[in-house]
């Protein structure tokens, strides 16, 4: 939520700094005044840097916005593949995690290709992603320390 606060602040001062900006810059530039020099050029450099700072907050907090749904879509990918006992399709996935088809298919891949998982196809031909890194409640409970033999 505050990266919307940021990103508004970053979009209004670029808005003000901009306009204030080609206002100075047009009495700088354009009147012949001896003191318009000394008036207006402090506020072209205080008005440019207000554009720069708020392109700057806009970028820095949309990439942070983009990387928090990328988490949040995770979550629901994991999720999804916790309620399905590790067998999911990625139809499954879509419905359960709330994201398109190409989506679920791309971050399910994604997964496999970090080891996590697997791609199998069935005898029907349907494509069934296996994930066998969440343990049954019947395996958590005979865990034991790697150390004991």
């Amino acid at each position: 939520m505050k990266q919307w606060i940021f990103i508004a602040l970053g979009v209004c001062s670029s808005l003000v700094g901009g306009l204030f900006f080609a206002l100075s810059f047009f009495i700088w530039f354009y009147f012949d005044n001896p003191y318009s020099e000394g008036f207006s050029l402090p506020f072209v450099v205080i008005f440019l840097l207000m554009i720069i700072v708020g392109v700057w907050l806009v970028i820095r907090n949309r990439k942070q916005l983009k990387q928090i749904d990328r988490q949040a879509l995770e979550k629901r990918i994991l999720a999804a593949i916790l309620a399905n006992a590790g067998q999911v399709t990625a139809a499954e996935v879509a419905v359960l995690a709330d994201c398109s088809l190409e989506e679920a298919t791309r971050q399910l891949d994604q997964l496999c290709e970090k080891g996590m998982g697997e791609l199998q196809i069935t005898d029907g031909g349907k494509l069934v992603y296996l994930f066998t890194g969440f343990a049954q409640t019947r395996d958590k409970i005979t865990a034991r320390s790697p150390m004991e033999p």
